[in-house]
């Protein structure tokens, strides 16, 4: 579940974005655009991009992401796919934050609950939150919050430095969750739904200032 391997943290890369991306400029304001595709250029865009800056104005940087439907005609296997933040250097202790109906902040650690002994193989499942708001990760003094605009799940530090959010996902069997149907939405032509969403970023130190959450 949420991994091609339950026993393997590293995903699976589902689309390539392009490395010179068209860029906007006005004023303050600036818009980059990275088109992702799921092997060549020549293909149908599986996803684009759009990350704001808005200088001085905003503490958020902003990532607008257009995801396109879910193929699984091509091999048959569901997919999850999730959206990354991935910051180098970055040493959480494998201690995250989750809001609990975005509401308090609350600490999660990767395989530990704090009122039993944590035992389990479902290393990657074990460790996704709701995320109705906001997740986060710190590094001493540094934070990084990312706030989504719908209820999600998330996790973090399943690859060290590492925040995901689940952006969309397209099974094609029950996943014996008790719905007893697939969880396989599509347009009236048997393309999976389009799923639009917007995240902001805010990287800070709380000695200095506060967060911008609420």
């Amino acid at each position: 579940m949420l991994k091609p391997d339950r026993f393997h943290r590293d995903q699976i890369k589902y689309s390539n974005c392009s490395h010179t991306p068209e860029v906007q400029t006005e004023g303050p304001f600036t818009q980059y655009t990275f088109i992702c595709r799921k092997k060549t250029a020549t293909e149908p865009e599986s996803a684009v991009v759009n990350i704001r800056f808005f200088g001085d104005f905003s503490e958020f940087i902003e990532f607008d992401v257009e995801l396109n439907g879910i193929p699984v005609e091509d091999d048959l296997h569901g997919k999850d796919v999730t959206v990354n933040w991935r910051f180098l250097n970055f040493d959480s202790n494998q201690t995250f934050w989750t809001d609990s109906n975005a509401l308090e902040m609350q600490e999660r650690k990767l395989n530990y609950r704090p009122t039993w002994n944590y035992s389990g193989d479902q290393n990657i499942s074990s460790n996704y939150y709701p995320v109705n708001s906001a997740i986060a990760m710190r590094d001493g003094d540094l934070q990084v919050t990312v706030l989504n605009d719908r209820s999600q799940a998330g996790s973090a530090e399943l690859t060290k430095g590492q925040i995901e959010l689940i952006h969309n996902r397209r099974l094609i069997f029950d996943d014996d969750r008790g719905v007893e149907e697939p969880l396989n939405e599509t347009d009236k032509k048997g393309v999976g739904m389009q799923v639009n969403s917007k995240y902001f970023l805010q990287i800070f130190r709380p000695s200095e200032t506060h967060s911008s959450q609420r």
